[in-house]
């Protein structure tokens, strides 16, 4: 997203990088905006990921959530 400024560009981006997750269950939302401005700006996403819980030492399923921003144009 920092780069191209492009939602559907950086989903696709994060699902590739996931695998071995079930990408159905893998959820990103931005926040910010890539434009031309002093200082630069940052783009913020927020990933989750909701699955089966292998153990189920903490329930059937959990809900991760991760979160990330970085400074436009990289």
């Amino acid at each position: 997203m920092a780069i191209t400024n492009d939602s559907s560009k950086a989903t696709a981006a994060g699902k590739a990088g996931a695998p071995s997750l079930d990408t159905s269950k893998l959820s990103f939302s931005y926040s910010g905006a890539c434009a031309a401005g002093s200082p630069p700006p940052t783009v913020t996403v927020t990933t989750t990921y909701s699955g089966q819980s292998l153990t189920g030492f903490f329930g059937s399923s959990l809900t991760v959530t991760g979160k990330g921003a970085m400074q436009c144009n990289g």
